[in-house]
Formats: structure tokens, sequence, C-alpha cells
């Protein structure tokens, strides 16, 4: 989607104090990052998200140009408020980005993944880099030193893994996800954790230790709710980037910005 007030062209004559909005729409939360250029300043989570919130928003930070990443349906009202803003992006497959895609569906690729290879590439550029988002989802995204995405996995997150458990079974409990300082479980309830989380963090080690041994100086990225929570059962170096997604959504909406042939 792009309306533009304001041609790409005149985005140069705007204010330095000026902001940008990235907006992700997640499956259970929404958040908003307030940008000054390339620099984060402020961050919001939403469990709803409302016109409201977003008008009152708009007032503080006088957004000039706004990106919506979403991998659910994004509602009427948001698509109504990025029709104000000056400079709007809502992320789709076409959409110009500062990396070469070579994911062979790109209608299928969930923006979440692109938005964060594009963070990491604004991290890590000339490395490269695997990217680890622990949410409801765990996806590993590689990218490499060129600036080439070339895909990665998808396997269930630890909510997930949880809730399969209860409901695809007869009798075992829904677990709450918390943390666990061994590897056996002594009574169903930590059989299950150490089973989910356990099992969940040598998976990523498996993945991490192929990859390496693909791709010197790999730099590994966690990122995701479930981020925090994982990195204490890991034994390898990785760099912790909660707010990957939005500098990867910031950086596509600079680069949109940008005059393309």
């Amino acid at each position: 989607m792009s309306g533009f007030i304001l041609a790409k062209s005149q985005l140069s004559f705007i204010p330095a104090m000026s902001y940008q909005f990235a907006i992700d729409v997640g499956n259970t939360m929404v958040k908003i990052g307030i940008f000054r250029h390339d620099r984060l300043i402020r961050k919001y989570t939403y469990t709803r998200l409302t016109y409201k919130t977003l008008v009152l928003l708009g007032k503080r930070y006088l957004p000039v140009s706004a990106i919506v990443s979403s991998v659910v349906e994004v509602p009427a009202f948001l698509l109504r408020y990025l029709n104000s803003i000056p400079h709007s992006v809502l992320l789709q497959p076409d959409t110009p980005v500062p990396i070469k895609n070579h994911y062979r569906s790109k209608s299928t690729l969930g923006s979440d993944r692109l938005a964060g290879v594009v963070g990491a590439f604004s991290l890590f550029k000339g490395r490269n880099v695997l990217v680890i988002d622990a949410g409801t989802c765990i996806k590993y995204d590689f990218l490499d030193k060129g600036g080439n995405y070339h895909g990665g996995s998808i396997s269930p997150g630890i909510s997930m893994r949880l809730r399969a458990l209860h409901e695809q079974t007869g009798k075992l409990p829904l677990i709450t996800s918390a943390d666990i300082a061994t590897f056996q479980g002594n009574d169903t309830r930590t059989s299950i954790l150490t089973g989910v989380i356990k099992g969940a963090s040598f998976e990523i080690e498996g993945f991490v230790k192929r990859y390496k041994k693909e791709y010197s100086r790999l730099v590994v990225i966690l990122t995701g709710g479930d981020a925090v929570s994982l990195s204490k059962h890991l034994n390898f170096s990785i760099f912790a980037a909660p707010d990957l997604l939005m500098i990867g959504l910031n950086s596509i909406l600079l680069h949109d910005s940008l005059p393309h042939s």
C-alpha cells in the first residue's frame, strides 16, 4: 500500500526532528516503534490496539512516515490511519527492501521473517547471520555476507508445543512455560517443561551447529518473546536483539523513501 500526500522526493525537506512509526501486528500483540531516522526512541506494546490510541500517538509524535508488518489481516482502522500519514507502507512481497530476496515463494513469506533479516542486515552488514525468532513459532532465517536471503526453517514455539501436548493427548495437563534448572523432570509438570524447553534449546543448538559448519564467522541473533528464557539454556555465543523486527521495518521504510528503478 502506498498512499502519499508527500511525494518520496519531498521527504528530504522534512525537518530533522520528524518521526517514523514502525508497527508490527503479531498473532497476540501489536508493537509500535517510534524512530527518529535510524534510532529507536520509544516502543509501545498493546494486546489490543485502537484507532484512538493511534491518533493520540500521532498527536504526540507527528509521524511523517509509517510502515506496518502484519501476520494477520490488517484492521481497517489501521489502514485508515496509514492513509493519513504523508508516507505510508504496508509491507508486502513486492515492497522494495535493501537485501536480495531469494525466497522461492515470496508471496507466502511472513513479513515478520523478512523484516527480521533486514534488521540483521542493518546490524551486521557484511557478515553471515542466522536470525532465530523464538515467538509463536521458532523461525530460523539465514542471510549471507553478501546480503542474500536464502530462507530457513519454521518449527513450533514453546507455547504451541505445550498446548499440543495437552490437546493431542488424553491426560497430559496444559502447562504454562516456566524456567527450569535441570534437563530431567521428576514429575509430569517438570517432565513436560524439560521436554519442551530443553527440546527446543537442543533443536536450536543443532541448527546453529550445522550453520556454523557451512558458513564462517556466523553471527547468531536471538529475538522474540521466548528469547530470554531460551537463551539460558543455549551453550554458544548469541546476540540478543529484542527490537530486531522494529529495526528491520524502519530500515525498509527508509529504503522505500529512496528512488527505485
